[in-house]
C-alpha cells in the first residue's frame, strides 16, 4: 500500500468536509422529522419512534455510518498535517468553499423548514399552547359577556372572572365520578355464603372483614382506569387498598405490595406488543398475569397462609384494555382458546388455587371483579363454580379505587345494568363474521393505499339491524315460536348441535342485581300527547336500601310486507328507562316512562322509502332486562317453558297497543318538517351500481330465515368503472345553478363585532351583515385551522377557541393542580348507570374541568355503537343499543354545554372498528344505518341540542363521511335540525383532502393546520363560496354561544400575534443568509488572492516584492488599495443578495389567521387610553388612531376623578396641583397597628418588622384591612406608603384596592418609583368616597413575585377620621367568648373587626408529631404519628383519643389559640373535639371550613379563641368527644402571645423500663418520658407449637390431660384445658419443650401468658435449657406469680431471666407443684443482636 497516497491531504480534506456536512444535515433532518411526524402522530394517537418508517431507519443508519467515516477522515488528516505557506492565510480556499456549501444548504433547509412549519402551523401552535390572536380591551365596553360559568369562579367586584378555585372543582369532579362509577357497577351474581353458621350473600363485606386482593390488575400501575389512544389520560392512580381501609376493610397489604412491585417492573399486566404489520390501525396487548407459584415462592412467602390470615374474602381482579388502533379480535396464545377477551391460563390458575383454599376452609368467599370496557366472554369464567360473587366495574377513571371500596363494603349498593349482552363466546355475535381486515379481492386504477388512506379496504355490516341483544333475543323468540329456522346450526359457537339461547347468552342486555330485591306491580299503558305513558309500581322487598332501573321494551309486528321489502324487526327494542330514587326496605315508587310515537316507526328503504308504522299489534313490556321483558311478552302471547322458554314470564308486565298503517306522519321530520327519504343507497351492496353483479343474490341477516341468511365473510372486488371513479380523491363539485356569489371582504368601518349578536337567532338578518366583513383569507383560515381549536378572526372580533381531546376527560393538564389530569369513568360505565340526571351532572363537572384548563371545546363524547365486543374504542362509546346511546349522549352533552363547552361528538358515523378506519369503505343497508348507527347520535341533536359533531375517517360506501351530503346536510341538518358545526377527525388522510366537496356537503372545519389558500381553486364558484360563508356562519354562531366569549364586550378587540417560533425561524433565515453570503464572498476572494503571478524568472527580490502586491488576472495592485476595493464590492454584494431574501422572509411568515384580507396587518393602536379609549400618541396618523385621547392633558399620573396629580414626588409644572391638596385633614393609619387587620396568602402569614408589615410582597391573596370612622359623607384622597422595589410598580396590576367593597380604579400609568428595598415611598391612588360611620379599606396582593410591603395608608379629606370602635350592639356571630372579637380570619363582615388575637405579636408553633406530645388511645387505639408528613392520624372518630401538650409560660398571660386540622363539612370544631386548658373546658364558635370531599392531608388553620395560661407549666388537651361522619386529622397547635411561651414538661415517670436496653416496654404509653421505647427483640411462641411434650397423666379426665383448647377470643389457641390436678409432684414431670436458636450468648427475659381460675400459682414452672454442646442450665423463677381469675382471663407474667447460648437451645418448661391453668403463649426478650428464632 502506498502510504503517501493513503495520507494524501487533499483527498481527506474532501472526505472530511463532505462527511461533516452529511452528518449535520442528516441529523438535522432526523430531528425535524421527529418533531413534525411526532406532532402528527400525537394528533392521530398512534405510536411514533425514530424507526416508524423504513426511510427513517435508513436515515439513522446512514447517519451513524457517515459519522464513523468522518471520525476516520479527521484522524487521517491529523496524521498528514503539514503547515502550508499561503500568501493570504485568512483566505483558505478549501475552508471557505466548504463553509459556503454548508451554509448554502443550511439556508435552503431553513427556508424549506419555514414552509413546512407554515403548513403545520396550527398543529404546532396547538402543541405549544400558542395562539395567533389575542384579546385587547380598549375601553370598558359596557357589560362583559358571562353567559356560561363554572361553579368555582373567582370574581372581582365587577363580576368579572379573575380565576378559578381549582381544588374545589377537582373535589367535585371526584365526588361525581365516584358516584357514577359506583352506580355504574353491575352485580352479576351474589351467592349465599355460610359464615360462622350464618348464611348470607357474599357481598357486601362486613366492616372489619379481612381480605386479600389477587390479580396484577389490583396494583395501581396495572389497573385499567381507562383505555388507550385519544381516550387515555395519565393520572395519579389511587390505591384500592387505601380506599378499602377507609371503608373499614382490613387488607392484606403485604400481598398488595408484592403485586405493586411486580406491576411496576413492567413485566406483568396488560402490555402493548410491537406492531409487526403495515397497518397503523392495528395493535395487540399481551395478558401477563402473575402465576400462582411466582406469588407463592418469590414475593411474600406462603400465599396460602397469607390468604388464610385474611380469609374473609379473596378478591380477584381481571382486566382488559383496548382503545384507538387496538381492536381486540387478535389471537393471544396464553389466553384460553387464544381469545384475548377470555381468561388467560394464569388467571384461571389463580382462581382455581383460590377455590382450593376455599374448599380447605382457608378462604370464606371468592369475589371476581371485571375491569374492562369490552365485554369479556364467559366460556371459562362460567366453569369456575367457586366464585361466590362477580361485579363488572368497567373503567372507573380517577374514581376506580373508591368505586371498588364502595361496592365491596356496601357503602354503595350497585344499581348498574349491562350495556352489552355478555355471552359465552364473543364470536357468537353475527357481526364478528365481518369484523376486521378485508381487502378487495381485485382492483385496478385505485389511488395507492397510504398509511392514512386505506383505499383497498372494506367491511360489510352483513348482520343488518341484528346487533347485540337484537340478535340474541329475536332469535330466541323465533326459536320459541318455531319460525325462521331459528333452531338451526348456523351461529352456534358456545353450544353444540342446534342453536340455543341459554348455550350462547350468559347475561342479557340490561341485566344487573342489587344487594336488595325489588318487585313490580300495577303496570299499565296510557295514551298521551305524542306517545304513550307506561307506569309501574316498584317495591323494595329486601333488607337494605337501593335503586332499581325500570326498563321498557317495544316489540313491533313482523309482517309479510316486511319480508317482501326486507324490513327487519327485532323482537324487543329499548324505548325507555328510568332509575328510581333510593328506596328504603318496603318503600315503593311509581315510575312513569314516556314513549314517543316515533319509536313505533320502522324504516322502509325499498317500499315507501321513508319511516312507516305498519298495521298490527305492538307490545310494550317492562322487565328486569331485555330477556325478562321478552319473556313477559311471550307470556302475554300464552307461551310457557313447555314451548321452549327458559323460564315463564309475567304477562301482567306486558301490554298491547294496536296500530293502523301510517305512511305519512313520520315521512316528515318532527324537528324540521322536511321530507325524509333514502340517502344511503350507494352504501348498500345490493343497490350500489358499482357493485352490480357481485351482490345480486346477497342477503343481509333476516329473521325470515336465520339459517340461510346467517352472515359469512364477504368477498368484494373494486373493478367497475363507477366504483373506481368513486374511489378517487378528486371529485367534481356539483355546481348549484341557483347559487349566488355572496359578498365578502367588505371593510368593517362600523366596527361590527361578533359579541353584538349575542342572543340573536341563527337566521337573524344581522348575521348577513357580519358575514360580509369576512375576507377570503378569513373564510379559508376559519374553516381549515381546526387542530386543537378554532382560529380567532380579527375582522369580526372572534376569539380563539381551545379544544382538547376526550372523551373521558380533557387531555390538557390543569396547571394550577400540579399539571394533573382528571379521568371520568368510561362511557360504558356511565351508560350502565341508566341515570340521565346523574349523567347530566357528570357532563356539568366535565365541562368545568374543561373551562379550568383554559379550554372551551372538547372532542367528546363518543356515540358510536358497540357493534362487536372486539371494538377497540368501546370504552369511548356507551353501548350496543342506539336508544341508550342517544339518551346518554343527550344527557352528557346538556351537562357539558350548560358550561358553555363546544362538544365535537364523535365519530359520525359507522366508525365502529379500528382496522382500516382511515378511508376504508363501510357497507350497510339504509335501515341499518338509520335505525342503529344514526339513531345513536340523533337524540344528542334533537334533544340535547348538540353544538358540534365530528365526521369520521371512514367512507360510507365509496364516499368519505366528510363529503357525504346525504349524511351531513340531508340527515343531520334538514332532518334533525342541527345548527352546530361539523369538524373532521384529524386531517391526515389524502382521501380527506376534499375541500370543495366537503364544504358543499356540510363539513365546516378541517382538523388540521391553517390553509389560507385552501379553497382558491373554487374562488369563482358561487356554490363553494356560499358554502364557505355558511360554514363560517355556523362556526361563528357556535363560538358566540360558548364560554369562549366570556370576558368579551363591545370594547374588546382581537389583534394578530406572531408565534415566537415563527419569529425565530425568520431570524434564523436572515442570519444564516447573511453568513452564507459572507462565506461566498470569502470563497471568491480566496481563489482570486491566492493565484500566483506569471514571471519568467523568480528571484528572491521579486518574490519579496510580489508579496506586497496583488495579482488579479495578470495585473498587479497594492494590497491596501485592493482590500478597500474588495470591501466595497463585498458590501454591495451582501446587500444585493439579502434585501430580497429578507423582504420575502418577513412577508412570507406573516400569520395568516384572521388578518382581515391580504397579508398586510392593519395598524393596531399601541397607546390606548384606559379612560376614554382614544389614542394618546398625538403624532400617529394611522386610521385606527384617528380618535385621540380627550382626557386632561399634562400630568400623566392624574387622578381619574379629580384630574389632579397623585404622585407626591413629581415636581413637574403640570403636576403642581396634587390630589387631596385642598384638604386640611391628613390622617395616617399604620399597617402594624393592633387595630389593623391582616392575613397571609400564598406565601404564608404576614409579619411585623418594626413599622413595616412584611411578607406582603409576592404573597398573592394576602390582605390588609383598615376600619376607619368618618364623621360625615366625604370625598377623600387615598395615599399608600410602601417599600421600594428594583423596578417601578404599576399599582393597578399589583393590588386590588377596595373602599366599602367598591374597587378603586387606579390609573395604569400610576407607578411607584423604584428604589432601595428598605426605602419607603408614598404614592397616591386617587379620590375615594367615604360614608358617615364605618368604612372598610382593604388592599389585596395580586401577584406571586412582585409587589411591596406596607407601612401605612394616608387619607386626606375634609372629614374627621379615626380608627373605628365597635359598639356593644355590633356583635360578631363568631365572637371569642373571652375578648369578644371575631375568631373567623376570613370573615369581612362589618362586625368582624377587630380580630381575636389582633393585639398579639408572636406566634408559637407546637407540632402534634413532636416527641414531647403525649397521646392517649381511644376506641380505635392510639393515634398514629406521620413523621414524614408531620401530623397525627387515627384521630378521626377515635372517641376518647387525646393529644396532650405541655406549654410553659414565663408569666400568667392570655394567648390566642389556633389549631391546624383537615377541612370539614362546615362544623364547629368543639362539636367534635373537647378542648381543655389546665382542666378547664374551652368554648369556641370557630367553624372548620367546609369541603365537598374530605382530603385527609388538606389542612386548614382554625382560630379557637383566647385562653388563659398560668405561669410555669400548662396542660392543653384535645380529645375526641364523639363519633362524627368525618372528623379531623390533627397537624399542630399554635399560640399567639405577647409573652414568652415554650415547651413544658410532663411529670410522668416510666415504670416499665427494659432491663437490657433501658427503653420503655409499654408500647401503649405515649408520654414524653416514655418516648424512648425498648428496641429489644421479643420472640413469641404459641404454647401449642411445642417440639416435644410429656403428658404422664391419664386421659380419662379424672385428673385432666394436655390438649389444644378451643380458639376462643382474640388471643389464639390455648394449650392446657380442664387442667385441675394436672401435676402434684416432680415425679409426674409434665413438661413442654421448644427449640430456640440464637446468634450469640444472651440473657433472656422469660414471660408466660396464662389464665388461672382457682388460686394464685407461685413459681409454677421450672425451666431447663440444654445447649448445643450437650451442657445444660437450670433456672428458677425470680418472679412468676400468676394472679387468680378465670380460665380465659389471660394475663402476662414475667418469670425471670434465663441464659441462652449461641446456636441451638432446647428449652424445657416443667410444671412445678400444684398448677392448673390455660396457657396461651410464652415470650422471650433479648437484645436484637441475639436474633432469637425457632428455625435454624
Amino acid at each position: 500500500m502506498d502510504l503517501k497516497k493513503l495520507l494524501d491531504k487533499t483527498k481527506w480534506n474532501i472526505v472530511t468536509g463532505v462527511s461533516a456536512m452529511l452528518v449535520f444535515f442528516l441529523t438535522l433532518a432526523i430531528v425535524l422529522v421527529r418533531i413534525i411526524m411526532g406532532a402528527i402522530a400525537a394528533q392521530t394517537h398512534e405510536a411514533f419512534t425514530l424507526f416508524t418508517n423504513w426511510w427513517q431507519t435508513l436515515m439513522f443508519v446512514a447517519d451513524v455510518i457517515i459519522f464513523v467515516i468522518l471520525v476516520f477522515s479527521v484522524v487521517m488528516l491529523v496524521l498528514r498535517h503539514k503547515p502550508v505557506k499561503r500568501r493570504f492565510k485568512a483566505f483558505n480556499k478549501s475552508v471557505w468553499t466548504m463553509l459556503s456549501v454548508f451554509f448554502a444548504i443550511l439556508t435552503v433547509i431553513m427556508f424549506v423548514g419555514g414552509a413546512v412549519g407554515n403548513t403545520y402551523e396550527t398543529v404546532i401552535n396547538s402543541k405549544l399552547g400558542l395562539e395567533t390572536t389575542k384579546r385587547v380591551d380598549v375601553d370598558d365596553g359596557g357589560e362583559k359577556y358571562h353567559a356560561y360559568k363554572s361553579d368555582y369562579e373567582i370574581l372581582n367586584e365587577k363580576g368579572e372572572v379573575i380565576g378559578f378555585d381549582d381544588e374545589k372543582m377537582r373535589a367535585n369532579s371526584l365526588s361525581v365520578a365516584r358516584e357514577v362509577a359506583g352506580e355504574g357497577s353491575v352485580l352479576l351474581w351474589n351467592k349465599e355464603v355460610s359464615d360462622s353458621g350464618v348464611s348470607a350473600p357474599a357481598l357486601p363485606l362486613k366492616n372489619g372483614s379481612k381480605i386479600s386482593f389477587f390479580g396484577i390488575d389490583s396494583a395501581p400501575a396495572a389497573y385499567a382506569h381507562i383505555g388507550v389512544g385519544s381516550g387515555y389520560l395519565e393520572i395519579e392512580k389511587p390505591s384500592i387498598v387505601e380506599e378499602c381501609k377507609k371503608r373499614g376493610l382490613v387488607v392484606n397489604e403485604k400481598l398488595a405490595s408484592a403485586y405493586s412491585m411486580l406491576a411496576e417492573s413492567g413485566k406483568y399486566g396488560l402490555i402493548r406488543l410491537p406492531n409487526t404489520t403495515s397497518d397503523v390501525n392495528y395493535g395487540e396487548f399481551s395478558v401477563n398475569e402473575v402465576p400462582w407459584n411466582k406469588i407463592d415462592s418469590t414475593l411474600i412467602g406462603n400465599v396460602t397462609g397469607s390468604a388464610a390470615t385474611y380469609g374473609d374474602a379473596a378478591v380477584m381482579i381481571i382486566g382488559r384494555t383496548a382503545g384507538e388502533c387496538y381492536d381486540t379480535d387478535f389471537t393471544m396464545k396464553n389466553c384460553i382458546d387464544g381469545n384475548y377477551m377470555d381468561l388467560s391460563k394464569e388467571e384461571k390458575e389463580v382462581i382455581e388455587r383460590l377455590q382450593t383454599l376455599k374448599n380447605a376452609g382457608s378462604v370464606k368467599r371468592i369475589i371476581l371483579l371485571i375491569n374492562s370496557a369490552n365485554a369479556m366472554q364467559f366460556k371459562n369464567i362460567a366453569t369456575l363454580k367457586g366464585i361466590d360473587a362477580c361485579v363488572w366495574v368497567g373503567m372507573g377513571g380517577s374514581a376506580y379505587a373508591g368505586q371498588i371500596a364502595d361496592v365491596l363494603s356496601g357503602a354503595l349498593n350497585p344499581s348498574g345494568r349491562l350495556t352489552d349482552t355478555y355471552v359465552y363466546d364473543n364470536n357468537s355475535a353475527p357481526s364478528t363474521e365481518n369484523f376486521g381486515d378485508y381487502t378487495f379481492t381485485s382492483s385496478s386504477g385505485l389511488p395507492k393505499k397510504e398509511d392514512y388512506s386505506h383505499n383497498n379496504k372494506y367491511v360489510v355490516y352483513g348482520e343488518g339491524i341484528y346487533v347485540g341483544y337484537r340478535y340474541y333475543e329475536t332469535r330466541y323468540e323465533d326459536s320459541v315460536l318455531g319460525q325462521g329456522n331459528a333452531n338451526g346450526k348456523k351461529g352456534v359457537k358456545a353450544g353444540s348441535g342446534n342453536w340455543k339461547y341459554t348455550d350462547e347468552v350468559a347475561y342479557p342486555f340490561g341485566f344487573g342485581l342489587s344487594y336488595t330485591t325489588f318487585e313490580y306491580s300495577d303496570y299499565k299503558i296510557e295514551k298521551g300527547i305524542g306517545g304513550y305513558v307506561a307506569s309501574v309500581t316498584v317495591k323494595n322487598t329486601g333488607k337494605v336500601a337501593g335503586k332499581e332501573v325500570v326498563q321498557l321494551y317495544l316489540q313491533k309486528p313482523y309482517t309479510d310486507y316486511d319480508k317482501e321489502k326486507r324490513i327487519e324487526k327485532a323482537s324487543v327494542e329499548l324505548v325507555g328507562y328510568k332509575k328510581t330514587a333510593t328506596l328504603a326496605p318496603n318503600a315503593t315508587e311509581t315510575v312513569k316512562i314516556f314513549v314517543s310515537d316515533e319509536e313505533f316507526a320502522s324504516y322502509d328503504a325499498d317500499g315507501y322509502k321513508t319511516y312507516i308504522v305498519e298495521k298490527g299489534s305492538y307490545y310494550l313490556a317492562t322487565g328486569k332486562n331485555s330477556h325478562d321483558a321478552l319473556n313477559n311478552i311471550l307470556a302475554k302471547k300464552g307461551k310457557t317453558t313447555a314451548d321452549g322458554m327458559d323460564y315463564n314470564g309475567n304477562a301482567a308486565l306486558s301490554a298491547i297497543v294496536e296500530k293502523e298503517l301510517d305512511t305519512e306522519t313520520f315521512a316528515e321530520s318532527t324537528a324540521t318538517g322536511n321530507k325524509i327519504t333514502n340517502q344511503f343507497e350507494e352504501a348498500d351492496v345490493k343497490k350500489y351500481e358499482g357493485l352490480k353483479g357481485q351482490f345480486d343474490n346477497y342477503e343481509y341477516l333476516s329473521r325470515s330465515n336465520w339459517e340461510s341468511t346467517y352472515p359469512e365473510a364477504v368477498n368484494m372486488a373494486c373493478t367497475s368503472e363507477k366504483m373506481v371513479a368513486d374511489m378517487q380523491y378528486e371529485q367534481t363539485v356539483q355546481e348549484d345553478p341557483n347559487a349566488v356569489m355572496p359578498t365578502i371582504g367588505v371593510t368593517n368601518t362600523n366596527g361590527k363585532k361578533l359579541v353584538e349578536l349575542y342572543g340573536k337567532a341563527y337566521n337573524d338578518p344581522a348575521w348577513t351583515e357580519l358575514l360580509t366583513y369576512l375576507s377570503w383569507e378569513d373564510l379559508n383560515v376559519l374553516c381549515s385551522a381546526g387542530a386543537g381549536g378554532i382560529a380567532g378572526i380579527k375582522n369580526v372580533n372572534k376569539p380563539h377557541v381551545h379544544a382538547g381531546d376526550g372523551p373521558a376527560g380533557i387531555t390538557y393538564a390543569n396547571k394550577n393542580l400540579g399539571n394533573t389530569k382528571f379521568c371520568f369513568p368510561s362511557e360504558g360505565t356511565i351508560a350502565a348507570t341508566f341515570n340521565d340526571e346523574l349523567v347530566t351532572k357528570l357532563g356539568s363537572a366535565f365541562g368545568m374541568e374543561i373551562l379550568h384548563t383554559d379550554s372551551e371545546g372538547v372532542y367528546a363524547p363518543g356515540s358510536n355503537i358497540h357493534r362487536s365486543a372486539y371494538g377497540g374504542r368501546n370504552m369511548e362509546y356507551y353501548s350496543e343499543d342506539p336508544y341508550l346511546n342517544g339518551k346518554m349522549t343527550s344527557a352528557q352533552v346538556q351537562g357539558m354545554q350548560s358550561r358553555g363547552v363546544i362538544v365535537f361528538t364523535k365519530h359520525f358515523v359507522l366508525n365502529d372498528q379500528e382496522r382500516n378506519r382511515y378511508g376504508g369503505t363501510v357497507w350497510a343497508n339504509e335501515q341499518t344505518i338509520r335505525e342503529i348507527y344514526l339513531k345513536a347520535f340523533k337524540a344528542g341533536v334533537t334533544e340535547g341540542k348538540m353544538n358540534g359533531i365530528m365526521s369520521s375517517f371512514n367512507r360510507i360506501g365509496c364516499t368519505w363521511t366528510g363529503k357525504h351530503k346525504g349524511l351531513l346536510t340531508e340527515v343531520l341538518r334538514n332532518e334533525w335540525g342541527f345548527t352546530g358545526l361539523v369538524e373532521t377527525d384529524f386531517f391526515v388522510g389524502k382521501h380527506m383532502d376534499a375541500f370543495g366537496e366537503g364544504i358543499v356537503a356540510g363539513n365546516d372545519l378541517w382538523m388540521g393546520s391553517s390553509r389560507p389558500n385552501g379553497w382558491d381553486k373554487w374562488k369563482q364558484s358561487p356554490t363553494v363560496v356560499s358554502a364557505l360563508v355558511e360554514s363560517a356562519h355556523r362556526i361563528l354562531y357556535t363560538t358566540l354561544n360558548s364560554y369562549a366569549m366570556t370576558g368579551m364586550s363591545t370594547g374588546t378587540i382581537i389583534i394578530n400575534v406572531t408565534p415566537w417560533w415563527k419569529t425565530a425561524i425568520v431570524a434564523a433565515q436572515i442570519g444564516i443568509s447573511i453568513i452564507t453570503a459572507a462565506c461566498v464572498v470569502m470563497a471568491v476572494l480566496s481563489f482570486v488572492l491566492n493565484r500566483e503571478p506569471k514571471t519568467a524568472e523568480a528571484t528572491a527580490d521579486k518574490q519579496a516584492a510580489a508579496r506586497e502586491k496583488v495579482v488579479v488576472f495578470g495585473k498587479e495592485y497594492s494590497k491596501k488599495s485592493f482590500s478597500t476595493f474588495l470591501t466595497v464590492v463585498a458590501s454591495v454584494l451582501v446587500i444585493a443578495i439579502l434585501t430580497p431574501i429578507i423582504i420575502t422572509s418577513v412577508n412570507g411568515n406573516k400569520t395568516p389567521g384572521g388578518s382581515g384580507g391580504g397579508t398586510t396587518e392593519a395598524h393596531v393602536c399601541q397607546s390606548v387610553c384606559e379612560v376614554c379609549g382614544g389614542c394618546k400618541n398625538a403624532d400617529c396618523k394611522e386610521q385606527a388612531c384617528k380618535q385621540k385621547c380627550t382626557c386632561k392633558k399634562g400630568c400623566e399620573h392624574a387622578c381619574p376623578v379629580c384630574g389632579k396629580c397623585v404622585d407626591p414626588t413629581s415636581t413637574e409644572k403640570q403636576c403642581k396641583e396634587k390630589c387631596g391638596g385642598e384638604y386640611a385633614g391628613i390622617f395616617d393609619f399604620n399597617a402594624t397597628s393592633d387595630r389593623a387587620f391582616y392575613k397571609g396568602g400564598s406565601k404564608g402569614e404576614l409579619t411585623v418588622n418594626g413599622n413595616i408589615l412584611s411578607n406582603f410582597k409576592g404573597n398573592k391573596g394576602a390582605m390588609l384591612m383598615f376600619s376607619v370612622s368618618s364623621d360625615k359623607d366625604a370625598v377623600a384622597s387615598l395615599y399608600l406608603s410602601l417599600t421600594r422595589s428594583a423596578e417601578n410598580l404599576e399599582i393597578s396590576k399589583e393590588f386590588d384596592i377596595l373602599v366599602n367593597g367598591e374597587k378603586v380604579k387606579a390609573s395604569p400609568t400610576l407607578k411607584a418609583k423604584a428604589g432601595e428595598a428598605e426605602e419607603i415611598g408614598e404614592i397616591g391612588v386617587g379620590c375615594v368616597n367615604l360614608v358617615k360611620g364605618r368604612n372598610i379599606i382593604s388592599i389585596v396582593a395580586l401577584n406571586d413575585t412582585s409587589g411591596a410591603d406596607f407601612e401605612k395608608i394616608t387619607i386626606k379629606t375634609s372629614a374627621a377620621l379615626d380608627w373605628y370602635a365597635k359598639s356593644a350592639e355590633e356583635k360578631c356571630e363568631h365572637a371569642c367568648p373571652v375578648c369578644g372579637n371575631c375568631v373567623d380570619p376570613d370573615a369581612i363582615g362589618i362586625n368582624c373587626f377587630p380580630k381575636c388575637g389582633h393585639d398579639k405579636k408572636t406566634l408559637y408553633t407546637f407540632e402534634a408529631e413532636d416527641e414531647r406530645v403525649s397521646l392517649t388511645a381511644g376506641s380505635l387505639g392510639l393515634p398514629t404519628i406521620n413523621k414524614n408528613k408531620g401530623y397525627i392520624g387515627n384521630f378521626i372518630n377515635n372517641v376518647g383519643c387525646a393529644i396532650e401538650y405541655y406549654v410553659k409560660a414565663d408569666k400568667a398571660t392570655t394567648a390566642t389559640m389556633y389549631v391546624s386540622v383537615i377541612k370539614h363539612l362546615g362544623k364547629k370544631f368543639t362539636d367534635v373535639v373537647t378542648v381543655k386548658v389546665n382542666g378547664v373546658q374551652i368554648a369556641s364558635e370557630a367553624i372548620v371550613p367546609s369541603d365537598t370531599w374530605v382530603h385527609w392531608e388538606d389542612f386548614v388553620t382554625v382560630q379557637i379563641g383566647c385562653v388563659s395560661l398560668n405561669e410555669g407549666n400548662n396542660v392543653i388537651s384535645f380529645s375526641v368527644s364523639k363519633w362524627d361522619e368525618d372528623g379531623y386529622n390533627f397537624d399542630k397547635m399554635l399560640l399567639k402571645s405577647n409573652d414568652t411561651l415554650s415547651w413544658g414538661e410532663d411529670s410522668h415517670v416510666c415504670t416499665k423500663k427494659c432491663e437490657f436496653c433501658g427503653g420503655c416496654t409499654d408500647s401503649a404509653c405515649q408520654k414524653p418520658a416514655c418516648a424512648n421505647k425498648c428496641t429489644c427483640q421479643e420472640l413469641k411462641i404459641e404454647a401449642e407449637d411445642y417440639t416435644a411434650i410429656n403428658n404422664p397423666l391419664p386421659a380419662d379426665g379424672s385428673q385432666g390431660a394436655f390438649g389444644k383448647g378451643a380458639d376462643i377470643g382474640a388471643s389464639g389457641g390455648y394449650f392446657i384445658k380442664d387442667v385441675a390436678n394436672v401435676a402434684y409432684s416432680f415425679d409426674n414431670r409434665a413438661y413442654l419443650e421448644y427449640v430456640i436458636y440464637a446468634d450469640e450468648d444472651a440473657e433472656v427475659s422469660f414471660s408466660i401468658c396464662a389464665g388461672v381460675a382457682a388460686e394464685t400459682q407461685k413459681k409454677a414452672f421450672g425451666v431447663k435449657v440444654t445447649y448445643e454442646n450437650g451442657s445444660s442450665g437450670d433456672f428458677t423463677a425470680t418472679e412468676g406469680t400468676l394472679p387468680a381469675g378465670d380460665w380465659y382471663n389471660y394475663q402476662t407474667t414475667k418469670y425471670g431471666v434465663i441464659n441462652l447460648k449461641k446456636g441451638k437451645n432446647v428449652v424445657r418448661i416443667t410444671i412445678m407443684g400444684h398448677a392448673a391453668m390455660n396457657i396461651d403463649y410464652f415470650t422471650f426478650r433479648a437484645t436484637k443482636t441475639a436474633n432469637l428464632r425457632t428455625t435454624a
